[in-house]
């Protein structure tokens, strides 16, 4: 899908699971927002969110033109970075 989108560079960003991210979340979160649902929803997305690993595996099985790059970063994300190379 991504080879096939018409422009020459595109860059995702997303959550990266981890335990490091899912307290650091619980712990500055839940002060902040001791009864919301914002506590609960952002847990569920860490908790359903892909490792580095996981997104560097499904990457190299994708088959997409290199070069792609995934990128971690501090304190829980990673940054998918691809082209056509052109």
């Amino acid at each position: 899908m991504l080879d096939e989108m018409p422009v020459r560079r595109y860059v995702l960003s997303d959550i990266a699971r981890s335990c490091f991210a899912w307290l650091g979340f619980r712990l500055v979160a839940r002060p902040l927002a001791p009864r919301s649902y914002i506590v609960a929803d952002g847990l569920r997305s860490i908790l359903r969110a892909f490792t580095v690993r996981e997104v560097t595996e499904l990457v190299d099985r994708a088959g997409l033109r290199r070069p792609v790059r995934v990128m971690p970063y501090f304190p829980s994300r990673f940054v998918i970075v691809g082209g056509r190379g052109e």
